[in-house]
């Protein structure tokens, strides 16, 4: 969904609130944790964060505070910490319009050694599919930021854009993954 002024947070909340019934609009629900389905564009790219206690703690942390997501400019209400079924709506700014994409988070991931979620996109996204965030610990003691995505084209206006929405698409998780390095 493309505006062409600035929502306020209110604005925004309400808009998410109106789709908290809203099913998700792909049916492979959870699939960034297995295997990947058929049929969609699908993205894996990894950053490595660096090595020890401090740095897995903050990037756990900051992962679930969506510090990657603001890093890259994107708006995010509610702006609480991940919570499965939460409806959440993302905007951010191309040029003078600012894009609008409602998600819900389908997975949570709290693990020893993996933390992160998955969310979905919810109708009026400009695609379809998920993309999940995950923070991972190796067994060397390296942390490592993990985006992984299926997606498609739900709306004209990404059909119409094509190369152009993919680069902002390449643009935006760079971004995102930038947001998780240590200073």
């Amino acid at each position: 969904m493309i505006t062409w002024r600035r929502l306020s947070d209110d604005e925004l909340a309400q808009r998410a609130k109106a789709l908290e019934s809203t099913p998700v609009t792909y049916s492979e629900v959870g699939a960034t944790e297995g295997v990947m389905p058929d049929g969609w564009r699908q993205d894996r790219y990894v950053r490595t964060l660096g090595s020890g206690d401090q740095v897995w703690a903050e990037a756990s942390v900051n992962v679930m505070r969506w510090v990657a997501h603001t890093h890259a400019g994107v708006r995010v209400i509610p702006d609480d910490p991940p919570l499965e079924g939460n409806t959440v709506m993302l905007a951010f700014g191309v040029g003078p319009a600012r894009v609008l994409a409602p998600c819900r988070i389908v997975v949570v991931v709290d693990e020893v050694d993996r933390v992160g979620f998955a969310y979905g996109t919810l109708p009026g996204h400009p695609e379809r599919g998920e993309e999940s965030f995950m923070v991972e610990r190796l067994l060397d003691g390296t942390s490592r930021f993990v985006i992984t995505a299926f997606s498609a084209p739900a709306e004209l206006a990404a059909r119409l854009a094509g190369p152009i929405a993919r680069q902002i698409q390449r643009r935006v998780t760079n971004e995102y993954l930038d947001g998780l390095v240590p200073e």
